[in-house]
């Protein structure tokens, strides 16, 4: 038997074995941890002294318990700014006051809020008010307000363990690197024995 067919052959089937593994390595999708309805609002500068309310569904698509933290932007000069701005008032579900305050205040600020556990969903109620001091100046006025829910997730927690994606991502890479060393092995293994048959003929 020719030593450089036998080698070649081994290597090919080393190679290709590296390529079936890596082919069945299991693809990972990446999901949005949170989803947050509506994001962005429109809001009209209600009479002095009265407000506009609207609610915000806020609901974790994982299995983890979620820490979550809220950030607000505004898009409005007239009635985020003057000498009696907008006020903005966030509550929660079980009736406590997450944010409030006058625009300035609130705009740019990140709020920790409490966290969402594993497909909770919690409601937010988003209000704004004019104060009853403020003038014609704001009359009219309109912007928007964005309340961006963000949320992080652990790879492991001691909880829960490693999550389903993270698993099968791990699982995968595993596998692949297994079937080389197992093919690499076997083919190390058979050249040898080849080798030594040959060099018993040779002696004999």
């Amino acid at each position: 038997m020719n030593i450089r067919k036998v080698t070649a052959a081994l290597w090919a089937t080393v190679v290709a074995s590296g390529l079936v593994a890596a082919s069945a390595t299991p693809a990972v999708a990446t999901q949005e941890l949170i989803e947050a309805t509506p994001a962005t609002t429109a809001i009209v500068a209600p009479a002095p002294g009265h407000s506009q309310d609207w609610q915000v569904d806020v609901r974790n698509t994982t299995t983890q318990t979620l820490p979550v933290v809220l950030t607000i932007e505004g898009d409005s000069a007239q009635l985020f700014g003057g000498s009696h701005p907008i006020h903005v008032e966030i509550v929660d579900d079980s009736g406590e006051v997450v944010v409030s305050g006058a625009a300035p205040s609130v705009l740019g600020a990140t709020v920790e809020l409490d966290a969402l556990g594993a497909h909770e969903e919690r409601r937010y109620t988003a209000r704004v008010a004019l104060p009853r001091s403020a003038g014609n100046e704001y009359q009219g006025a309109s912007g928007t307000l964005d309340l961006s829910f963000v949320a992080s997730a652990e790879a492991t927690t001691p909880e829960t363990g490693p999550s389903p994606d993270d698993a099968l991502a791990h699982t995968g890479g595993s596998g692949t690197t297994l079937a080389l060393i197992a093919a690499t092995a076997l083919g190390m293994l058979t050249l040898g024995a080849v080798l030594a048959a040959r060099r018993r003929k040779e002696h004999a």
